[in-house]
């Protein structure tokens, strides 16, 4: 049991203070932009009636599927970037 102990420990990367730093920096650009991105595609939409200062938007599954991979292609982009820094 005491060689497994060892063994995990001589294999799990070290995690100093400026690893975590560095970690929580790029989890939290990572948060920012992907609140961001999915803002953005929010207000892409269609206003197709306004009533008691609602405003209703309407989506074709075209631009669903659009929004989709804006998505997928800027998270695939901003890991790629964190991983470049690594």
């Amino acid at each position: 049991m005491r060689k497994i102990k060892q063994t995990l420990i001589k294999y799990q990367p070290e995690l100093t203070g400026l690893n975590l730093i560095v970690c929580a920096v790029l989890s939290i650009l990572l948060g920012a932009g992907l609140y961001r991105q999915t803002k953005a595609l929010d207000n892409q939409g269609t206003i197709i009636q306004k009533q008691d200062s609602t405003i209703y938007f309407q989506e074709s599954m075209m631009d669903r599927d659009h929004k989709a991979d804006s998505v997928a292609n800027s998270l695939l982009a901003q890991l790629d970037s964190i991983n470049s820094i690594k």
